[in-house]
Parts: structure tokens; C-alpha cells; sequence
């Protein structure tokens, strides 16, 4: 990345091939050409800028995009006949503000007759009648660039480049019809690869069909789960569901799936998630489970809000490295942790039963007055694992009484690392160990069970705790 004040740029610059990125003020008055290669700037540009037919300019400051900026372009006279990439939201009242991109053009530009658009949508579909403020024009506009044909090719919505409705020299991005459609997974056993366009491997009712932007998808026990579904480039949906009762799916691949669809799994079949979900919809478990990773260190879960495993329904995290899953679990189901490293919940307010078959499991919220768990009496079992648990994670006082029943078996260790206050009766050691390192073990009134094993039980302390 190259910034102000870079003095190679007193006489401008020229980009014949691979990708300049510019951010920040660049003050330098020489002309600047681009006639190959690409162009992502933001912040402002004073000296003129010429884009070539088959050349690019993406607003942003990174060539991945998804970093919504504004570039200004400062100069008496700026020609643009290649493409330009802008990276837009599901809002689209604001123009720029880093809600959507923006090119303000303080005096003239032309758009010649090779110059398109090409929008990127990386967090969601707006529907048709969304009209997008993509270009400003304080000076005059000579030509008009079209949509890129390429990219009307993957959507099923259709797009439109206009003259401004209120500033006739600025250019609108209008989403002028168009439907999604509602696809079944058919695969086709060899690749089952999932991309944009591209391959036929869906199907809306017995007719065959690619994937196109924003299309609703669907994973029921017609469709091929022989190899791992490949998720290639970026995947917008409007909306997931895996309903499948035998069909075990698993996702892989180095794409990711982005914008507002949620996740809903129905059936009791099994998902497991390899590849990168960065959506940002609410992710619903009511029946069946969803595995995310497989003993490695990828598959993420992706979804906003709160995790909803509902009674039927089991969220397991089975990575090799630490998770921190950041929000809350909810919906009276199952979480599991099978993986090696650590797993991390840091909210209170939980509702779902625990079982940590492995690693480290940390639950680090609840305080004085809040429960880590929403109810009480929610199940945790620990077996050849541990939990490590925080100041009143599970019990406390002023109106921390959800507290859960927690189940210590054979290799497994419940590891206070500050003060608790439980009923005894809601512990049950079946040769698992209770380890105090800071504060107190308070256990007010009930009798704790404790069950013969081989290897016995123990209560011990490494600091000044009590029981």
C-alpha cells in the first residue's frame, strides 16, 4: 500500500499490469494512467486519472474490497473507459460513508463507450427498486458506463446504470426486476462443486440450473453428499436450509459464503461446516446438528445474533485450534465440544445443555447479579476435559440463581478460578476432580453425590481456596 506523500508520485503514475493500491490524500498534480492491471484507491486523488478499456478501478483500500470507502478525484478533466468495482450494501439509501462505495468526481469525467460497472454485494441483496448512488459529479458527464455483462450474467436480478434522478451528471445503480429463485442441491458426484454460475449442479424442480445471485437453496436427501460440497468464490444467498433426515452433507472448499442469509437445519442428518461462513442471518438448529470443523483448523459457523439449538437440535465445535464463539447459545438444545484446544463462551445467558468431551471448555461471564445460563438446571457434563470457570460463572448472589447441574466423570475437571456459589446437590463427581485455585467453593445447603469409580474422586487446591 502506498500513501500521501510518496515523492514518486510528484510526476503521477502508471499501472500496465497486477494491482496499485492508494489511500489517504495524494497531492501530486501529474497525470495518472491506468491501461492494465487494476487501481484501488480511496481518499482523494487530485491529479487526473485515465482508465483504459480493460483496465480497473475499484474504490476501497484493499483489493479484496468489502472495506466500503470514498475516493474523490480532484483534477479538471478524468476519463474512465474501463470497469469500476464497487463494493455495495443491502442498504442502499446512503451513498457513501462507508456504507456503500462512492466516486465523487469534484470537476468533469467521460465515461467512454468500453466502461462498464461492476457491482459487489458482500453483505447481503437489497430486492428490485433499490437504486444505488454510485457516482457523484460536481462538473459535467460525457458518456454513461453499462453494467458488466459479466456480472449480469450471475444474478438473477436485472441491473441498470441511469443518469442521477436529482443530479442529472451523477450515475445511479438501479435493481430494476427480477426474482430468486428456490434451488434443491443435486450434485454431481464428482466435484459437487458450488460456485456462482458456472456448473448445473442444482435444479429447480426436475429442471438443472446453476447457482445465481441471490437464489434461495435447499439440502434435502435427494441431493448427491458422496464427496464434500466445494464452496468456490464468494456465495450470496438469500436463504439456506438443510432439511435432510439420511443425507449427511459436509461443506469444504476455499470460498466462503457471505451476505444476509441465515442458516436453518431441519431432519436429523448431519452437517458439518469445513469452509468459511461469514453470513450474517440467525443460524437455527431444530433438529440434527451441525459440526463445525472436522479436527483441523477450518469451518466457522458464521450467522449474527444468537446461536438458536433448539430441543431437537446440537451445535458441536470440533476444531483443532481456539474458538471463541462470541455470543450467546440459546433454544434449550445441545452444545458439545469436541475439539483439542479451547472453546469459549463469554456471554451470559445460555440455554442449551453442555457436554465437553474434550480440550478446554471456558466459561468466562456471570457475575453478581446475572446468570451465565437463562434458566436453571441446565445439564453440564464434563468428561476427559476440563471447564474453567470465572468469578460467579455458574452461581452467584443478587440474582445469579440459574444455577446448572454439572456432572464431572472419570478424567474430567471442573477448575474454579474464582469464587462460586452452588447447592451442593447440583454436583455430582463420578471420579472427576474439582479444582479450587483462587477464592471459594461455596456450597449453600444440599448433599453433593459422589458415585464409586476405580480411580476415586478429588477435591483439591492450588491457592488459598476453600470449600
Amino acid at each position: 500500500m502506498l500513501n500521501r506523500g510518496d515523492d514518486g508520485f510528484i510526476g503521477g503514475f502508471t499501472v500496465d499490469d497486477g494491482i496499485l493500491v492508494l489511500a489517504g490524500e495524494m497531492t501530486h498534480t501529474g497525470a495518472n494512467l491506468v491501461n492494465g492491471g487494476q487501481l484501488v484507491a480511496a481518499g482523494k486523488l487530485e491529479g487526473e486519472l485515465t482508465v483504459d478499456a480493460g483496465a480497473s478501478l475499484s474504490i476501497g483500500s484493499t483489493p479484496a474490497g468489502n472495506a466500503r470507502a470514498t475516493l474523490r478525484l480532484d483534477a479538471p478533466a478524468n476519463t474512465i473507459n474501463g470497469n469500476l468495482v464497487v463494493d455495495l450494501s443491502a442498504d442502499s439509501e446512503t451513498p457513501g460513508e462507508s456504507v456503500n462505495d462512492l466516486l465523487e468526481i469534484l470537476d468533469d469525467v467521460t465515461f467512454g463507450p468500453a466502461s462498464t460497472i461492476t457491482p459487489r454485494f458482500s453483505t447481503g441483496f437489497p430486492g428490485p427498486g433499490a437504486v444505488y448512488e454510485v457516482v457523484w459529479v460536481e462538473g459535467s458527464r460525457s458518456g454513461l458506463p453499462a453494467v458488466d455483462p459479466a456480472f449480469q450474467a450471475l444474478t438473477r436480478y436485472q441491473f441498470v446504470a441511469r443518469p442521477g434522478s436529482i443530479v442529472s451528471a451523477d450515475v445511479e445503480l438501479a435493481i430494476t426486476g427480477g426474482n430468486p429463485e428456490f434451488l434443491f442441491w443435486a450434485g454431481d458426484g464428482v466435484d459437487n462443486i458450488w460456485e456462482v454460475g458456472g456448473v448445473q449442479n442444482w435444479r429447480i424442480g426436475a429442471t438443472p440450473s446453476a447457482f445465481l445471485l441471490p437464489d434461495d437453496v435447499a439440502f434435502d436427501d435427494t441431493g448427491d453428499n458422496s464427496q464434500p460440497i466445494l464452496i468456490t468464490g464468494e456465495i450470496l444467498p438469500s436463504a439456506i436450509e438443510v432439511d435432510a433426515d439420511v443425507n449427511d452433507y459436509v461443506w469444504a472448499g476455499d470460498g466462503v459464503i457471505l451476505g444476509n442469509t441465515g442458516l436453518d437445519k431441519y431432519g436429523f442428518a448431519e452437517l458439518t461446516l469445513l469452509n468459511r461462513n461469514e453470513f450474517s442471518g440467525a443460524v437455527r438448529i431444530f433438529e440434527g446438528g451441525i459440526t463445525v470443523g472436522g479436527g483441523g483448523t477450518t469451518g466457522t459457523l458464521g450467522g449474527g445474533g444468537d446461536i438458536q439449538v433448539f430441543g431437537g437440535g446440537l451445535l458441536t465445535y470440533q476444531r483443532a485450534d481456539s474458538v471463541n464463539i462470541g455470543r450467546r447459545v440459546v433454544g434449550g438444545g445441545g452444545l458439545v465440544h469436541a475439539g483439542t484446544d479451547t472453546l469459549r463462551i463469554g456471554q451470559a445467558g445460555n440455554n442449551v445443555d453442555i457436554t465437553i468431551d474434550s480440550g478446554t471448555f471456558e466459561a468466562l461471564d456471570g457475575a453478581w447479579a446475572t446468570s451465565y445460563f437463562s434458566t436453571a438446571n441446565r445439564q453440564i457434563v464434563i468428561n476427559e476435559a476440563t471447564m474453567i470457570t470465572a468469578t460467579h460463572t455458574l452461581g452467584g448472589l443478587g440474582g445469579a440463581f440459574n444455577r446448572p447441574d454439572v456432572t464431572i466423570n472419570t478424567g474430567g475437571t471442573w477448575q474454579l478460578n474464582a469464587e462460586q456459589y452452588m447447592n451442593a446437590g447440583d454436583i455430582i463427581l463420578n471420579g472427576g476432580t474439582i479444582l479450587i485455585t483462587a477464592n471459594n467453593l461455596r456450597l449453600q445447603g444440599g448433599t453433593m453425590e459422589v458415585n464409586e469409580t476405580t480411580e476415586g474422586s478429588t477435591i483439591s487446591r492450588t491457592g488459598s481456596g476453600t470449600v
